[in-house]
């Protein structure tokens, strides 16, 4: 940005430490590998092995689930905050957010995130998508135009809260009735639009990316969230520690999109008001520094020893039919 009333190049002069914390967090899809040559076209795709634990199954069967199936990228946060430097950048947290192009249909009448005040589905999680284009969604069926959308699924009675069902689809016992039929999911909109700036470096990055045939043509810039002291907001209800107040991904954050409350920030729109929440486990008065990732770290969280679940895993892997070690292990 150059100019008399901007920020010039000149305060940027010094050469800017690369180091800086920085965290991605990504949503996958489990697609199909017998489409593997299709969907590798439209998603940047991860062969992998789906495995879950017998205890989490809808019927347990003694065996959980051990599937290849192949992980199709649909939504991604990457996280990073600027290093210290003795400019004037301040050592602020951005949350950059994108998804898959194919995700989700955009809300009816959806707010405008220059003007959050103004938002007509403040509190309301139900916005009606604009089906008016013809494209295909993962997250929307078009079978059903008129199911709520953004409401989270029923919990399972009598099982885990929410179990595995042993074959696709895995989260069968979640579908929507609809038409006396059952096989429709979470019926997901976009409550709010995209910045028009956003949608023009969206336009012109995936037209560039088209060029080489790269499968991120397929992705977009959903919007970049950064912390900050707002004087005079617009409105209460509004978050105030935050650019825009605003912020989520329609397939991570589903269930928030247009929910504010100060007293409840994991009841939150907003990535920094969300995560201003996060504490250390030890002292739950201290700040993690906007990671929630120490609170996680506690052993009552973890399944089986790691040294027992390695020692099994050892001995699985290397059963020969005589107990051998694998070849290429001494067994030592």
């Amino acid at each position: 940005m150059t100019g008399s009333s901007g920020l010039g190049i000149g305060a940027f002069k010094q050469r800017l430490p690369r180091e800086g914390e920085a965290l991605v967090r990504t949503r996958m899809l489990s697609l199909d590998p017998a489409n593997r040559a299709e969907n590798q076209s439209r998603y940047y795709l991860v062969p992998a092995f789906l495995m879950v634990a017998p205890d989490l199954m809808t019927e347990p069967n003694g065996n959980g689930i051990c599937a290849e199936v192949d992980m199709g990228l649909v939504a991604m946060h990457i996280i990073q905050k600027n290093p210290p430097t003795d400019n004037a950048l301040k050592q602020e947290w951005f949350w950059s957010t994108f998804e898959h192009v194919d995700n989700v249909p955009l809300a009816q009448n959806a707010c405008d995130p220059t003007a959050p005040q103004d938002c007509s589905w403040f509190g309301n999680l139900d916005c009606t998508a604009d089906l008016s284009g013809s494209t295909e969604y993962s997250f929307f069926n078009r079978a059903c135009p008129d199911c709520e959308v953004n409401q989270p699924p029923r919990k399972s009675s009598g099982n885990p809260e929410f179990s595995w069902n042993a074959t696709p689809p895995y989260a069968k016992d979640y579908l929507i009735s609809h038409d006396g039929t059952t096989g429709l999911g979470t019926q997901v909109s976009r409550c709010w639009e995209i910045y028009s700036l956003t949608e023009d470096l969206n336009q012109q990055w995936r037209e560039q990316l088209a060029q080489v045939d790269s499968v991120f043509q397929n992705y977009m810039l959903v919007g970049t969230q950064w912390g900050a002291s707002l004087s005079n907001p617009p409105d209460p209800k509004v978050p105030q520690n935050a650019v825009p107040g605003f912020l989520s991904n329609s397939v991570v954050e589903t269930y928030l999109q247009t929910l504010y409350d100060e007293t409840k920030p994991f009841q939150s729109g907003s990535c920094i008001s969300c995560h201003s929440a996060a504490v250390l486990p030890a002292a739950t008065k201290a700040s993690a520094n906007f990671s929630f990732l120490p609170f996680l770290a506690e052993p009552a969280l973890v399944r089986k020893d790691l040294a027992t679940m390695m020692q099994e895993f050892q001995q699985e892997a290397g059963e020969t039919g005589d107990g051998s070690a694998p070849p290429g292990d001494s067994g030592e």
